[in-house]
């Protein structure tokens, strides 16, 4: 069984977003990475495509594709557009600003030899190091479930 990355991001540079460490993360869990830029103004497109491997794919879109899209249908847009450029037997979609931490490949790649259909990776809101959780409330964060999203596909 493999397993496929995605994220993407706009203008993570200017959001201080940990991008290269998603990527990163990205790539050493997963057997192929997708990598979209939204139409970023600020040079995260530049950084996107340094990412650019054997197993990474990066995907650049136009700025105003960004703009055609409202609210979170932008999240899910994206998101869906980046997994559609994968060909792996799960997917594994997680935004700009996450990392997948080391410890939790092993169980990734468990979970997926189980052959369930889905799982929920449960999500850490940390803030300024690694060692401060922020409690963030559910209904303030930016996704209803909370969680990064591990899909078996077809």
């Amino acid at each position: 069984m493999t397993v496929g990355g995605v994220t993407w991001a706009y203008n993570a540079i200017s959001q201080d977003y940990c991008l290269e460490e998603t990527v990163r993360s990205l790539q050493e869990c997963c057997d192929m990475v997708v990598i979209l830029d939204a139409g970023s103004t600020d040079g995260t497109a530049e950084l996107v495509k340094s990412f650019a491997n054997d197993k990474t794919k990066v995907i650049l879109c136009d700025n105003e594709i960004w703009h055609t899209q409202q609210g979170r249908q932008k999240i899910s847009y994206f998101q869906n557009v980046a997994a559609s450029f994968l060909n792996t037997d799960y997917q594994l979609i997680i935004q700009a600003d996450e990392i997948l931490h080391e410890r939790s490949y092993p169980f990734i790649k468990e979970a997926i030899e189980s052959g369930g259909e889905a799982f929920i990776l449960e999500r850490v809101n940390l803030w300024a190091s690694p060692y401060l959780k922020l409690d963030v409330q559910q209904e303030k964060k930016p996704c209803s479930t909370g969680a990064a999203r591990l899909t078996k596909v077809g």
